[in-house]
């Protein structure tokens, strides 16, 4: 199963745009949307859940919703006793010349 965000899985959505569960095309896995109905991932959907993995790159702009997905996220973790894996990444670096 993916918790999907703002814009969507595969980010095809329009900012803001509200997001229906569906079944991504591609690879045939049910996407439950964090941007639609509900914010934050429930005890049913954690019901064939293990471990859950949080990978979504920061942009490092503060008007972008996944940080807070991403606090949502933790929240439904600990309520359900999950673990939560979050990969890091080195920080872009920008070069002005």
């Amino acid at each position: 199963m993916i918790f999907g965000p703002e814009h969507g899985f595969r980010g095809t959505a329009d900012a803001g745009e509200k997001i229906d569960n569906v079944t991504d095309p591609a690879t045939q896995v049910p996407v439950v949307s964090l941007y639609g109905k509900k914010r934050k991932p429930s005890a049913e959907d954690f019901k064939n859940v293990d471990v859950m993995l949080f990978d979504i790159q920061d942009v490092e702009v503060r008007f972008y919703t996944y940080i807070s997905s991403l606090q949502e996220y933790l929240e439904s973790a600990v309520e359900n006793d999950k673990p939560v894996i979050i990969p890091d990444r080195p920080q872009s670096k920008w070069i002005l010349y």
